[in-house]
C-alpha cells in the first residue's frame, strides 16, 4: 500500500505545475499535519524510524530522524522555517523529497534528520521572528556571549531603521533617509548598510533582526538533537531552507567560512557549478550583496563536531525573490521597516495594515506559481544531483 502511494505521488509531481500547487502548505498548520503524517507513513516502514517533538509556545518544531539501514556513514539534515514564513517553500521542499524522492535515494548507509518549522509561532503568524521578535537565524550559538555582541552600524542607523508610531501609508518608505544619507552625507554607504541590517543586533528588542538576549526555548533543544544525531556520522551534510535574499529566481547556495580543508575539498566536488549552473549558484559568504552572520543555524553542526575529523557541509539555501542589488535591497528594508513598526506601533488604517502585511508575506513566500513551480525544481535537483555526489564521496 505504501509503495503504490509513493508511486503515485510520484506520478503526479512529475507534473510541474501540479507539484508546485501540490507539495505547498496553506499554513504552518497544514505544513505540520502533512509531515507528520508522513512520518507515520515512514514509520510503518521503517521501525527504527524516530519522531519527536518540541514545545514552543503552544506549538511545535516536528522531527523525525531515520538512521541509515546498514552502515552510519553519512547524514542528511533539512531544516525549515528558521524565518516563520520562509517555512512555506522549506515545508514543500521537504514534503517534496519525502514522497517523491525519498523512495530512489539510497539510504544504506545514509541517516536522515528532517526539521519541519523552527519557527513555529513565526511560521504561524508570518513573521520572520519569534514571539518574542527573535531571529532565529541569529540566536543558534555554543556560548552565551554572542549576546554581547555589538552592531554599531546597526546603531547608527536605528533612528531610520524603528520609527517608533504606527504607519499609515503604503508609499512610506522608510528607507529614503538611508538613501539621502549614502548619496550625500556618506554617512551611510552599501557595504555598512549590509552590515547593519543582516548581521544581526542584540540590543534594540523591538529592532529587526533581533538576535535576542538569551536562548530561545528551541535552540538548546534543537542543539541537543544535533549533538546527539551527528555524533554517530563522519559525514553530514545541512541544507536549511531559506527565501528571500538574492536574485529573484536564483537558488543561491551559501556556505559558511567556518569550514575546513578536507570539507572544503568535498564541497568542490559536490557543487560543480559548470555542470549545475541552470540550477543554482554557489555564494560564498563574502560576495557582494551577502554578509557573514551571528548565530548561523547552518554553523551550528560544525561547531558541535569541529574537534573530530569529519566531512561537514552546512548549507544555507537561499530562493531569492526580490533581488540583491541597490534596488532590491531597498524593496527589501522597506518591507522589513513597514511591518515591523506596524507590528509593535501599529497601523493607522486597516487598508494600510492588510497592504503592508501583503507585501511582507510576498517579500519571503511568492504567490507566483512559476517562482514556486521552479524553486521546487531546483530544490529537486540539489536533493538528487548534489546530494549523490556527496554521498558518493570517499573521505
Amino acid at each position: 500500500m505504501i509503495k503504490i502511494l509513493f508511486c503515485v505521488l510520484v506520478l503526479f509531481s512529475n507534473s510541474s505545475v501540479f507539484a508546485s500547487s501540490f507539495f505547498y502548505p496553506e499554513s504552518y498548520n497544514e505544513g505540520k499535519s502533512r509531515f507528520l503524517k508522513n512520518a507515520k507513513i515512514l514509520s510503518s516502514k521503517y521501525k527504527n524510524l524516530e519522531i519527536g517533538s518540541i514545545d514552543v509556545d503552544s506549538l511545535t518544531v516536528d522531527y523525525f530522524y531515520l538512521p541509515a539501514l546498514i552502515k552510519n556513514k553519512s547524514l542528511l539534515v533539512v531544516s525549515s522555517g528558521t524565518h516563520g514564513p520562509e517555512g512555506y517553500l522549506g515545508s514543500a521542499i521537504q514534503a517534496q523529497f519525502i514522497e517523491s524522492q525519498l523512495e530512489k535515494t539510497n539510504i544504506d548507509e545514509m541517516g536522515i534528520l528532517f526539521i519541519h518549522g523552527v519557527n513555529p509561532w513565526g511560521f504561524a503568524n508570518n513573521r520572520r521572528g519569534t514571539i518574542n521578535n527573535v531571529n532565529m537565524n541569529r540566536n543558534f550559538s555554543l556560548s552565551s556571549n554572542i549576546f554581547n555582541s555589538k552592531n554599531e552600524d546597526y546603531l547608527k542607523m536605528a533612528h531610520h531603521l524603528e520609527v517608533k508610531e504606527p504607519i499609515g501609508s503604503t508609499f512610506n518608505i522608510p528607507a529614503m533617509g538611508l538613501l539621502k544619507e549614502m548619496l550625500f552625507t556618506k554617512g551611510v554607504n552599501l557595504q555598512s548598510l549590509t552590515i547593519a541590517i543582516g548581521k544581526g543586533q542584540y540590543t534594540n528588542e523591538k529592532g529587526i533582526n533581533y538576535g535576542g538576549r538569551s536562548f530561545e526555548t528551541q535552540t538548546p533543544a534543537l542543539i541537543k538533537l544535533l549533538k546527539r544525531v551527528t555524533l554517530l556520522y563522519k559525514k553530514i551534510i545541512h541544507f536549511d531552507l531559506h527565501t528571500g535574499l538574492g536574485d529573484r529566481g536564483v537558488l543561491h547556495i551559501m556556505t559558511s567560512q567556518n569550514i575546513s580543508k578536507s570539507s572544503a575539498k568535498c564541497l568542490s566536488s559536490v557543487f560543480q557549478t559548470d555542470i549545475d549552473k541552470d540550477n543554482y549558484a554557489l555564494t560564498p559568504p563574502n560576495s557582494k550583496g551577502f554578509y557573514e552572520i551571528h548565530g548561523n543555524f547552518a554553523d551550528i553542526i560544525f561547531k558541535l563536531n569541529k574537534k573530530q575529523d569529519k566531512i561537514i557541509l552546512g548549507v544555507t539555501a537561499e530562493f531569492g525573490t526580490l533581488g540583491k542589488g541597490l534596488v532590491g535591497k531597498v524593496k527589501t528594508i522597506n518591507r522589513l521597516i513597514r511591518e515591523n513598526r506596524g507590528f509593535f506601533y501599529g497601523y493607522a488604517n486597516r487598508e494600510a495594515e492588510k497592504e503592508i502585511k501583503n507585501d511582507y508575506l510576498e517579500l519571503f513566500n511568492p504567490s507566483s506559481t512559476k517562482w514556486r513551480k521552479e524553486s521546487l525544481a531546483k530544490a529537486r535537483y540539489i536533493l538528487e544531483v548534489n546530494l549523490k555526489r556527496f554521498l558518493n564521496y570517499q573521505i
